[in-house]
Protein backbone atom coordinates (compact mmCIF):
# COMPACT_ATOMS: atom_id res chain seq x y z
CA UNK A 1 0.00 0.00 0.00
CA UNK A 2 1.26 3.46 -0.93
CA UNK A 3 0.05 7.31 -1.36
CA UNK A 4 1.25 10.03 -3.55
CA UNK A 5 -0.09 12.33 -1.68
CA UNK A 6 2.23 15.21 0.44
CA UNK A 7 -0.54 16.42 2.36
CA UNK A 8 0.14 16.63 6.27
CA UNK A 9 -3.50 14.86 7.00
CA UNK A 10 -3.98 12.32 4.50
CA UNK A 11 -7.72 10.54 4.04
CA UNK A 12 -8.40 6.91 2.86
CA UNK A 13 -8.73 7.66 -0.55
CA UNK A 14 -5.42 9.05 -0.83
CA UNK A 15 -4.16 5.20 -0.58
CA UNK A 16 -4.00 2.19 -3.37
CA UNK A 17 -2.63 -0.85 -3.10
CA UNK A 18 -2.04 -3.52 -5.65
CA UNK A 19 -3.65 -6.45 -6.31
CA UNK A 20 -2.59 -9.63 -8.60
CA UNK A 21 -5.59 -12.04 -9.69
CA UNK A 22 -3.94 -15.44 -10.83
CA UNK A 23 -5.94 -17.91 -12.72
CA UNK A 24 -4.09 -20.57 -12.29
CA UNK A 25 -6.43 -22.69 -15.17
CA UNK A 26 -5.05 -20.70 -17.49
CA UNK A 27 -1.68 -19.77 -15.83
CA UNK A 28 -2.10 -15.48 -16.46
CA UNK A 29 -1.79 -13.32 -13.96
CA UNK A 30 -3.82 -10.01 -13.86
CA UNK A 31 -2.54 -6.91 -12.17
CA UNK A 32 -4.20 -4.07 -10.72
CA UNK A 33 -3.90 -0.91 -8.64
CA UNK A 34 -6.82 -0.22 -6.25
CA UNK A 35 -7.64 2.89 -5.09
CA UNK A 36 -9.15 2.56 -0.99
CA UNK A 37 -12.83 2.94 -1.21
CA UNK A 38 -12.84 2.54 2.85
CA UNK A 39 -11.92 1.67 6.29
CA UNK A 40 -11.61 -2.16 4.75
CA UNK A 41 -9.35 -1.74 2.11
CA UNK A 42 -7.16 0.69 4.04
CA UNK A 43 -6.66 -1.44 6.42
CA UNK A 44 -6.84 -5.00 4.51
CA UNK A 45 -6.72 -8.36 5.81
CA UNK A 46 -10.19 -9.98 6.04
CA UNK A 47 -12.35 -6.82 6.28
CA UNK A 48 -10.83 -6.42 2.81
CA UNK A 49 -11.02 -9.98 1.93
CA UNK A 50 -14.50 -10.64 2.64
CA UNK A 51 -16.15 -7.44 0.85
CA UNK A 52 -14.81 -9.70 -2.44
CA UNK A 53 -16.02 -13.10 -0.74
CA UNK A 54 -19.67 -11.60 -0.06
CA UNK A 55 -19.78 -11.18 -4.26
CA UNK A 56 -19.85 -15.51 -4.41
CA UNK A 57 -22.82 -17.58 -4.03
CA UNK A 58 -21.23 -20.48 -3.03
CA UNK A 59 -22.28 -24.21 -3.10
CA UNK A 60 -19.29 -26.34 -3.24
CA UNK A 61 -16.22 -24.62 -1.44
CA UNK A 62 -13.43 -26.99 -3.97
CA UNK A 63 -15.33 -25.31 -7.24
CA UNK A 64 -12.68 -24.37 -9.72
CA UNK A 65 -14.06 -20.84 -9.79
CA UNK A 66 -14.36 -20.23 -5.74
CA UNK A 67 -11.40 -17.79 -4.64
CA UNK A 68 -8.77 -18.04 -2.60
CA UNK A 69 -7.98 -15.14 -1.35
CA UNK A 70 -4.17 -14.30 -0.20
CA UNK A 71 -3.19 -10.63 1.80
CA UNK A 72 -1.84 -8.54 4.28
CA UNK A 73 -2.73 -6.14 6.96
CA UNK A 74 -2.10 -2.51 6.99
CA UNK A 75 0.69 -2.80 9.38
CA UNK A 76 2.49 -6.31 7.64
CA UNK A 77 6.01 -5.57 7.42
CA UNK A 78 6.38 -3.18 9.86
CA UNK A 79 7.98 -3.79 13.34
CA UNK A 80 4.38 -2.82 14.83
CA UNK A 81 2.35 -5.90 16.36
CA UNK A 82 0.97 -7.84 13.91
CA UNK A 83 3.54 -6.70 11.38
CA UNK A 84 4.39 -10.45 10.86
CA UNK A 85 0.61 -11.77 9.79
CA UNK A 86 -0.29 -12.46 6.27
CA UNK A 87 -4.12 -13.72 5.57
CA UNK A 88 -6.26 -16.49 3.61
CA UNK A 89 -9.86 -16.19 3.51
CA UNK A 90 -12.06 -18.35 1.54
CA UNK A 91 -15.62 -20.59 1.90
CA UNK A 92 -14.68 -23.27 4.26
CA UNK A 93 -15.36 -26.85 3.44
CA UNK A 94 -15.31 -27.66 7.45
CA UNK A 95 -18.31 -25.13 8.33
CA UNK A 96 -21.86 -24.45 7.10
CA UNK A 97 -23.47 -21.51 6.98
CA UNK A 98 -27.35 -20.93 8.46
CA UNK A 99 -28.51 -21.26 4.76
CA UNK A 100 -27.06 -24.21 4.61
CA UNK A 101 -23.63 -23.06 3.09
CA UNK A 102 -20.40 -23.12 3.04
CA UNK A 103 -19.57 -20.72 5.18
CA UNK A 104 -16.90 -17.83 4.50
CA UNK A 105 -13.80 -17.89 7.28
CA UNK A 106 -10.03 -16.59 7.51
CA UNK A 107 -7.08 -17.77 8.91
CA UNK A 108 -3.97 -15.95 9.93
CA UNK A 109 -0.30 -16.77 10.34
CA UNK A 110 3.11 -15.24 11.16
CA UNK A 111 6.75 -16.32 10.17
CA UNK A 112 8.39 -14.17 7.50
CA UNK A 113 6.18 -14.90 4.58
CA UNK A 114 3.67 -11.86 5.12
CA UNK A 115 6.91 -9.41 5.43
CA UNK A 116 8.27 -11.20 1.93
CA UNK A 117 4.84 -10.80 0.36
CA UNK A 118 4.57 -6.97 1.28
CA UNK A 119 8.07 -6.50 0.36
CA UNK A 120 7.35 -7.71 -3.66
CA UNK A 121 4.56 -4.91 -3.62
CA UNK A 122 1.97 -7.27 -3.52
CA UNK A 123 -0.48 -6.41 -1.17
CA UNK A 124 -3.27 -9.06 -2.50
CA UNK A 125 -3.20 -12.38 -4.34
CA UNK A 126 -6.77 -14.20 -5.47
CA UNK A 127 -5.93 -17.54 -6.69
CA UNK A 128 -8.96 -19.00 -9.19
CA UNK A 129 -9.13 -21.75 -11.23
CA UNK A 130 -7.40 -25.38 -11.05
CA UNK A 131 -3.80 -25.90 -12.16
CA UNK A 132 -3.81 -28.84 -14.88
CA UNK A 133 -0.90 -30.20 -12.93
CA UNK A 134 0.86 -29.19 -9.24
CA UNK A 135 2.34 -26.39 -9.28
CA UNK A 136 4.16 -23.74 -6.87
CA UNK A 137 4.19 -19.73 -7.59
CA UNK A 138 7.13 -17.77 -7.29
CA UNK A 139 6.55 -14.11 -6.64
CA UNK A 140 9.24 -11.75 -7.09
CA UNK A 141 9.65 -8.44 -7.39
CA UNK A 142 11.21 -6.48 -10.70
CA UNK A 143 11.56 -2.56 -10.38
CA UNK A 144 9.27 -2.35 -7.29
CA UNK A 145 6.60 -3.82 -9.28
CA UNK A 146 5.99 -8.00 -8.39
CA UNK A 147 6.03 -10.76 -11.19
CA UNK A 148 4.67 -14.56 -11.04
CA UNK A 149 6.63 -17.72 -12.18
CA UNK A 150 4.88 -20.94 -12.47
CA UNK A 151 6.95 -24.07 -11.46
CA UNK A 152 6.53 -27.96 -11.47
CA UNK A 153 5.94 -29.08 -7.98
CA UNK A 154 6.16 -32.87 -8.77
CA UNK A 155 9.35 -33.09 -6.65
CA UNK A 156 7.73 -31.63 -3.99
CA UNK A 157 4.95 -34.66 -3.60
CA UNK A 158 4.68 -36.40 -0.71
CA UNK A 159 7.28 -34.42 1.41
CA UNK A 160 6.27 -32.99 4.83
CA UNK A 161 5.78 -29.02 5.07
CA UNK A 162 9.02 -28.80 6.66
CA UNK A 163 11.08 -30.56 3.98
CA UNK A 164 9.05 -28.67 1.11
CA UNK A 165 10.15 -25.48 3.07
CA UNK A 166 13.95 -26.35 3.19
CA UNK A 167 14.02 -27.81 -0.37
CA UNK A 168 12.46 -24.08 -1.47
CA UNK A 169 14.99 -21.90 0.55
CA UNK A 170 17.90 -24.12 -1.22
CA UNK A 171 16.72 -23.13 -4.43
CA UNK A 172 15.20 -19.10 -3.86
CA UNK A 173 17.72 -16.89 -1.29
CA UNK A 174 16.35 -14.36 0.40
CA UNK A 175 12.79 -15.90 0.10
CA UNK A 176 9.84 -17.34 2.33
CA UNK A 177 7.38 -20.01 1.68
CA UNK A 178 3.71 -20.68 2.04
CA UNK A 179 3.44 -25.03 2.12
CA UNK A 180 0.96 -28.02 1.77
CA UNK A 181 1.65 -31.05 3.69
CA UNK A 182 0.23 -34.32 2.30
CA UNK A 183 -2.38 -33.40 4.41
CA UNK A 184 -2.99 -30.38 1.64
CA UNK A 185 -2.60 -32.68 -1.21
CA UNK A 186 -5.04 -34.89 -0.46
CA UNK A 187 -7.96 -32.77 0.01
CA UNK A 188 -10.46 -34.54 -1.21
CA UNK A 189 -10.37 -36.91 2.11
CA UNK A 190 -9.10 -34.12 4.04
CA UNK A 191 -10.89 -31.26 4.69
CA UNK A 192 -8.65 -29.59 7.67
CA UNK A 193 -5.36 -29.41 6.07
CA UNK A 194 -3.44 -26.59 7.17
CA UNK A 195 -1.25 -23.68 5.60
CA UNK A 196 2.67 -23.46 6.53
CA UNK A 197 4.76 -20.46 6.49
CA UNK A 198 8.70 -20.83 7.19
CA UNK A 199 10.01 -18.68 9.85
CA UNK A 200 13.67 -16.89 10.18
CA UNK A 201 14.30 -19.29 13.11
CA UNK A 202 13.28 -22.94 10.85
CA UNK A 203 15.84 -21.50 7.81
CA UNK A 204 18.44 -20.75 10.05
CA UNK A 205 18.53 -23.74 12.49
CA UNK A 206 16.75 -26.34 10.08
CA UNK A 207 15.12 -27.29 12.78
CA UNK A 208 10.47 -27.54 12.27
CA UNK A 209 9.30 -24.62 13.31
CA UNK A 210 6.84 -23.04 10.61
CA UNK A 211 4.34 -21.26 11.57
CA UNK A 212 0.60 -22.26 10.35
CA UNK A 213 -2.82 -20.62 8.82
CA UNK A 214 -5.12 -23.49 10.30
CA UNK A 215 -8.49 -22.55 10.84
CA UNK A 216 -11.06 -23.50 8.33
CA UNK A 217 -9.43 -25.81 6.09
CA UNK A 218 -7.59 -23.28 3.74
CA UNK A 219 -4.71 -25.96 2.78
CA UNK A 220 -7.33 -28.04 1.65
CA UNK A 221 -8.70 -25.32 -0.46
CA UNK A 222 -5.00 -24.25 -2.04
CA UNK A 223 -4.86 -27.89 -2.26
CA UNK A 224 -7.92 -28.14 -4.52
CA UNK A 225 -6.73 -25.88 -7.25
CA UNK A 226 -3.32 -27.90 -7.35
CA UNK A 227 -1.36 -25.33 -6.12
CA UNK A 228 1.19 -26.80 -3.47
CA UNK A 229 3.83 -23.80 -2.21
CA UNK A 230 4.22 -20.23 -2.63
CA UNK A 231 7.53 -18.53 -2.29
CA UNK A 232 7.86 -14.93 -1.95
CA UNK A 233 11.33 -13.35 -2.84
CA UNK A 234 12.72 -10.01 -2.45
CA UNK A 235 16.27 -8.70 -1.90
CA UNK A 236 16.65 -8.62 1.96
CA UNK A 237 17.38 -4.74 1.68
CA UNK A 238 14.24 -4.34 -0.30
CA UNK A 239 11.78 -2.23 2.52
CA UNK A 240 8.42 -2.39 1.90
CA UNK A 241 6.89 0.30 -0.29
CA UNK A 242 5.70 3.68 1.20
CA UNK A 243 2.61 3.17 3.03
CA UNK A 244 0.48 4.95 5.70
CA UNK A 245 3.38 4.59 8.31
CA UNK A 246 6.13 5.78 6.11
CA UNK A 247 4.33 8.47 4.22
CA UNK A 248 5.94 11.75 4.14
CA UNK A 249 9.76 10.42 4.88
CA UNK A 250 8.19 8.99 8.34
CA UNK A 251 9.84 5.98 9.39
CA UNK A 252 7.85 2.84 10.10
CA UNK A 253 8.99 2.71 13.28
CA UNK A 254 7.98 6.24 13.99
CA UNK A 255 5.02 5.10 16.29
CA UNK A 256 6.95 2.49 18.21
CA UNK A 257 9.42 5.59 19.00
CA UNK A 258 7.04 8.41 19.79
CA UNK A 259 5.22 5.44 22.35
CA UNK A 260 9.27 4.72 24.19
CA UNK A 261 9.52 8.11 24.48
CA UNK A 262 5.90 8.78 26.62
CA UNK A 263 6.63 9.28 30.29
CA UNK A 264 5.71 6.47 32.64
CA UNK A 265 2.25 7.09 34.73
CA UNK A 266 2.89 8.87 37.82
CA UNK A 267 0.84 5.79 39.51
CA UNK A 268 3.44 3.38 37.86
CA UNK A 269 6.29 5.79 39.32
CA UNK A 270 4.71 5.48 43.34
CA UNK A 271 4.25 2.07 42.57
CA UNK A 272 7.84 0.69 41.70
CA UNK A 273 9.43 3.46 44.65
CA UNK A 274 6.95 1.32 47.03
CA UNK A 275 7.92 -1.96 46.48
CA UNK A 276 12.15 -1.14 46.07
CA UNK A 277 11.81 0.24 49.28
CA UNK A 278 9.79 -3.00 50.80
CA UNK A 279 12.62 -4.89 49.05
CA UNK A 280 10.76 -6.39 46.04
CA UNK A 281 11.70 -5.06 43.11
CA UNK A 282 9.84 -4.67 39.42
CA UNK A 283 10.70 -7.42 36.92
CA UNK A 284 13.43 -6.19 34.54
CA UNK A 285 10.61 -6.25 31.95
CA UNK A 286 8.86 -3.28 33.95
CA UNK A 287 6.03 -5.25 35.81
CA UNK A 288 5.92 -5.79 38.89
CA UNK A 289 4.67 -7.81 41.80
CA UNK A 290 1.25 -7.96 42.63
CA UNK A 291 -0.34 -6.56 45.89
CA UNK A 292 -1.23 -9.17 48.68
CA UNK A 293 -4.42 -7.72 50.41
CA UNK A 294 -6.44 -9.45 53.51
CA UNK A 295 -4.64 -12.36 55.67
CA UNK A 296 -4.17 -14.30 52.01
CA UNK A 297 -0.93 -14.54 51.44
CA UNK A 298 -0.62 -16.03 47.94
CA UNK A 299 2.74 -17.34 46.02
CA UNK A 300 4.33 -14.70 43.92
CA UNK A 301 4.35 -14.74 40.22
CA UNK A 302 8.04 -13.25 40.07
CA UNK A 303 10.68 -15.99 40.65
CA UNK A 304 13.28 -13.58 41.97
CA UNK A 305 11.13 -12.37 44.90
CA UNK A 306 12.28 -13.02 48.51
CA UNK A 307 9.63 -13.93 50.53
CA UNK A 308 7.10 -17.15 49.23
CA UNK A 309 4.38 -18.34 51.68
CA UNK A 310 1.08 -20.37 50.95
CA UNK A 311 -0.36 -20.50 54.17
CA UNK A 312 -3.37 -18.58 55.32
CA UNK A 313 -2.41 -16.65 58.92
Amino acid sequence: MWTESTSARKQIGDYRFRRLTIDLTQARVRQETVVCADLEDFLGGIGRAFKLLGAYRVSDPFAPEVPLIMNTGVFTGTDLMTGLRVFFSGYSPLKVAKNGRPLAMWSAASGKFGTKLAATGADEVIFTGRAARPVYLVIGSQGGTPTVAFEDATELLGKTTHEKILWLADRYPDAHMAVLGPAGEHWSQNYYAAIACSTVNELQSRDCKPRFAGRGGMGSLMGSKNLIAIVAQAPRSQARQAGPLAAGGQSGNQPRRRLAQLPRSRQGRRRRRHLAQRGRPCTPWGRCPRKTSGRRATTSRWPFTAARSNKIT
